[in-house]
């Protein structure tokens, strides 16, 4: 295995935050359409004005894609078109061969990251007993957490 020396530019805890969030586009939110590649995948969905260009960019721990859907002289797509119907489905079907033969590789957690109980309604550490709570990742600042998620694969 080749070793790693690029410079690090982001604190892995805040680069692990941002993946989850963007994890949740995919299980929750405008990408879902992706989660059905039953692999860990992240991403996010893009629309300009007028739905005259889409575009889904995602990942997953070991391999990125983006896909970008407009023509080359300015022209709506349609009223209805966004990224979530016209590029995540292509990212979804590349994601879907590519990854294929290849084992479902959950994103890696970084030290110092530790889930933790928040309040949903606050985003303060949840009481003991709390039926408002969800288990988050945290840098020991849980106004920056985010939910966990049950996962499929």
């Amino acid at each position: 295995m080749l070793a790693d020396t690029r410079e690090q530019i982001i604190d892995p805890r805040t680069a692990y935050q941002i993946v989850y969030l963007l994890q949740g586009v995919v299980e929750y939110g405008t990408g879902r359409s992706v989660s059905v590649v039953g692999k860990p995948l992240a991403g996010k969905t893009g629309t300009s004005n007028e739905s005259r260009d889409t575009w889904f960019v995602g990942f997953s721990p070991d391999l990125a894609c983006g896909i970008y859907v407009g023509f080359d002289n300015p022209r709506t797509l349609g009223k209805v078109e966004q990224g979530a119907t016209v590029a995540a489905p292509i990212f979804r079907d590349f994601m879907k061969g590519a990854l294929a033969d290849v084992p479902a590789t959950p994103f890696r957690v970084p030290p110092g990251i530790e889930f933790v109980s928040v309040d949903r309604l606050t985003g303060d550490l949840a009481a003991q007993g709390s039926r408002d709570r969800s288990t988050k990742p945290s840098n020991r600042e849980p106004r920056l957490a985010i939910p966990e998620r049950r996962r499929s694969w």
